[in-house]
Formats: C-alpha cells, structure tokens, sequence
C-alpha cells in the first residue's frame, strides 16, 4: 500500500518526574548505551521522519534549559511550554500553544526514545490519509 506524505506538528510532554525510574534527575536526560539521552534521541527520530512541521515540548520548568539545548542541536525551530501536572494537562498546554490553522497534529512522549523514523512517518501518513492513527 502506497501511503502518501503528510506534515505534523508534533506535541512531545517531557514534564514528567520520573518517580519510577528512580533518579535523582530526569530519566529524559540519561544516555542511551553512552550517547545521546532519551529525549535527544526522541526528538532526532521525529525530525529524521521527514514529516515534522513543527515541534513543541511541554517540559518542567526547571528542565527548561537543558531542553534548550537539545532543540539548539536537534531542532531550533522548536519551542518549549511549560508542562502541567499530568500528561494531559502538558499536552493540552502544548496544544495550546499551536497555531490555529494546524491541521495535523502527532502526540509523542519524550520518553520513548526507540521509536523509528520511518513508523513516525508512517503513523502520520496514515493519520493524514484516515483521520487518527496510533502506533502500538
């Protein structure tokens, strides 16, 4: 099945605590196999998928700098929002704060780091062909 290229903006909540990771910082910014750290990593396999329109990451205020950087490196066009006191509240504050005449939008946890450009761009292809589409 031949699948058409679409754009997104893509939402990323990294506001979390990390309570179940156990660490004294943000689990988003420990390496992976001693290189990049997760959210790097994140962020590299949504603009490597070609279909980013547009980046936004609801984050903790106190990250607010490393992120910075990240996005300097990654993806300088990106913004960041502040995050709220759950995943839903960060993802309607970075919702929030797309413009209007968006119509694509991708929601992608920075946390998940493994998640290949080309399902990326898979998932927002079939979203833009159907609608809605999740990746599982």
């Amino acid at each position: 099945m031949r699948i058409e290229s679409k754009k997104a903006y893509f939402v990323i909540p990294a506001a979390g605590s990390s309570i179940r990771f156990g660490g004294a910082t943000s689990k988003l910014f420990e390496p992976i196999a001693g290189q990049k750290c997760v959210l790097e990593c994140t962020l590299r396999a949504v603009v490597a998928s070609g279909v980013c329109a547009g980046l936004v990451v609801a984050a903790r205020l106190e990250d607010t700098p490393a992120i910075e950087e990240i996005l300097q490196r990654v993806y300088p066009e990106g913004r960041i929002v502040g995050g709220g006191a759950t995943r839903a509240d960060s993802v309607r504050a970075a919702l929030e704060s797309i413009p209007e005449e968006v119509e694509l939008i991708a929601v992608h946890d920075g946390a998940r780091p493994l998640c290949s450009a080309e399902s990326i761009a898979r998932v927002v292809a079939l979203a833009g062909t159907h609608g809605a589409a999740i990746l599982a």
